[in-house]
């Protein structure tokens, strides 16, 4: 079951902060997960999948470390 951070750019305006989102695949179905952050596109690194730039990007990049069967997946 594929889980990753995603930068949804979808609805959003030139220079305006975007949401992050965990996009999780299971079965052929993706669900985005909010995670109540937003940030810059600019302070995204869609490459790594990871927010830089950013005053609590250590923070913000904490949930890439944890183990995947540690992430909150009850809901599927």
């Amino acid at each position: 079951m594929p889980v990753t951070i995603y930068l949804d750019k979808r609805a959003v305006k030139p220079g305006a902060a975007a949401p992050l989102k965990i996009a999780i695949r299971r079965k052929g179905i993706t669900a985005f997960i909010p995670l109540e952050m937003k940030i810059l596109p600019k302070q995204w690194n869609e490459r790594r999948k990871e927010v830089v730039g950013h005053p609590n990007a250590k923070r913000m990049n904490v949930i890439e470390l944890l183990p995947r069967d540690h992430l909150p997946l009850q809901c599927l």
